[in-house]
């Protein structure tokens, strides 16, 4: 696959695995809060758009882009052990740079849309092209691995509203956020 979204989604990247996302699948995003700020930030330009300092990753298992869970054959328990364990790597990955670390990262669950609501985000300006892509990317520890990738033709101005767009789509949560007091570390 060569460039940022040049693949049809609508075919597998990767030979092994699930095959290409379909539209019916629901996607589950893993979420962990930033403490002491409890910061939420469910999508960021830097995971949706190209890297700007590297050449994007497109091997299977190790892309590039916004890592969502395919959740259709995922419990909601395992989706809570996942952003769990989720969250466990990113702090050692942190206190492995900086000890102690300036934050930690406590689990709070995962949101949860459809593939098709993803792919049906458009541009008020082109509302004809899609604007975010779905690809399939199974690795060993998670064959249900899949990215979200916006199109890096997407005008610079137009991209704070994508995200918002794609936030609120997301809405559906395997832990509601009233609980996040409940995740904070003692």
């Amino acid at each position: 696959m060569h460039g940022w979204t040049a693949h049809p989604d609508s075919k597998p990247c990767c030979a092994s695995g699930l095959g290409a996302v379909q539209d019916s699948e629901k996607l589950a995003r893993l979420v962990s809060l930033q403490v002491p700020n409890l910061g939420y930030v469910p999508f960021s330009r830097s995971e949706l758009l190209p890297p700007s300092n590297k050449a994007a990753s497109n091997t299977c298992g190790d892309k590039d882009g916004c890592s969502v869970l395919r959740s259709d054959s995922i419990s909601e328990q395992r989706l809570m052990e996942l952003s769990s364990e989720r969250a466990q790597a990113v702090n050692l990955r942190a206190m492995e740079k900086s000890n102690p670390p300036k934050s930690v990262r406590v689990s709070n669950g995962a949101r949860i849309a459809k593939a098709t609501d993803v792919r049906s985000i458009r541009l008020a300006r082109n509302p004809d092209k899609q604007v975010l892509f779905v690809y399939d990317d199974p690795c060993d520890e998670e064959p249900c691995h899949a990215v979200i990738r916006m199109d890096n033709d997407t005008p610079e101005e137009e991209v704070a509203g994508v995200l918002d767009k794609i936030a609120a789509i997301f809405r559906h949560s395997v832990k509601p956020i009233e609980n996040i007091a409940a995740s904070k570390p003692e």
